[in-house]
């Protein structure tokens, strides 16, 4: 009875932690989104500038635009419709269903579309100015939000307006500056103050709300400790057994530790199963971090014991 109850009890560590890490991820994962929707949608450090060019080129103003860069335009007053344009990095929403833009789908000339949930129709097509577009992607997440009205749709000559903001973001400073000085895409180009335009800054809430997923990592740790130090005392008496039944060392810590993996892993299945709607690549983090953790901590203390033994000896 016993057996079945320390073998149990691992089972629940392992089920335990995997729930909390899982938690804590999903929960910053979250945080992340609110911070992107509260900043429109714009990449967090974005320059803002307005142009005084009434007409622009895109076929011009891509082949200006430098590598590794996103481009976005206001195509409507209330922000929520804008077109974009990107060269090397990707410009990543966050999706509800279906895929972000391509860079083929812009070499292509793709009429395609990422709209929000409450502009989707059954049709799965979106127009736009007497133009018909593909619907690729839903923008949002789990609970409601501004996201589910935006629709953005890939920069070209119909879809620039000059009288709009201008929101560009790149890894090289220099020659984003360089673009916006190019007189023959943008003419004269102003910066602007996002605050002044009644753009929210993205509210840095992991800082703000990325202490509890931390704390609660924490007193899981001190809680994992704590129970596989009981757990190998425990184990001391078969031990003990196993070494006067003339089993070596090395191999009596090994089975045991061996046989705690396969509890650990039973229970971080059964802790995954219980988040199955969770995204995929959150559970196998999840999956990989507490293996890591759950099994270290076990190793380390037999590996311990073990020296202590060979040092009592």
């Amino acid at each position: 009875m016993r057996k079945i109850v320390v073998n149990s009890g691992v089972v629940c560590v392992s089920l335990f932690i995997t729930l909390m890490l899982i938690f804590s991820l999903n929960f910053l994962y979250k945080v992340e989104l609110l911070e992107v929707i509260s900043n429109q949608l714009i990449p967090e450090g974005a320059l803002v500038f307005r142009t005084s060019c009434n007409t622009i080129n895109f076929e011009e103003l891509y082949k200006a635009l430098p590598d590794d860069t996103i481009l976005i335009n206001n195509l409507a007053w209330d922000s929520n419709i804008k077109s974009v344009v990107f060269k090397g990095q990707n410009y990543e929403l966050p999706l509800l269903d279906g895929r972000n833009f391509s860079i083929e789908d812009i070499d292509n000339g793709r009429n395609v579309v990422i709209i929000g949930r409450e502009l989707l129709e059954e049709s799965k097509q979106f127009h736009y100015k007497n133009d018909v577009y593909d619907v690729v992607g839903i923008i949002g997440c789990e609970f409601e939000s501004e996201a589910d009205k935006v629709c953005i749709m890939l920069m070209k000559d119909e879809l620039i307006n000059p009288e709009g903001n201008f929101y560009i973001y790149g890894e090289d400073s220099d020659e984003i500056i360089s673009f916006l000085g190019n007189e023959s895409v943008w003419d004269e180009v102003v910066l602007l103050d996002n605050d002044a335009l009644g753009i929210t800054e993205a509210v840095n809430l992991k800082e703000r709300m990325g202490v509890l997923p931390i704390l609660v990592m924490l007193v899981c740790l001190a809680f994992n400790h704590i129970f596989w130090k009981k757990w190998v005392n425990d184990k001391a008496n078969e031990i003990a057994i196993r070494k006067e039944l003339g089993f070596d060392d090395p191999k009596t810590y090994l089975f045991i530790f061996f046989r705690a993996v396969v509890l650990i892993i039973i229970g971080m299945l059964i802790a995954v199963a219980f988040n199955y709607n969770i995204k995929i690549n959150l559970l196998v983090q999840s999956f990989m971090i507490s293996g890591i953790v759950l099994t270290i901590q076990p190793a380390v203390i037999l590996l311990m014991d073990y020296w202590r033994g060979r040092n009592a000896d």
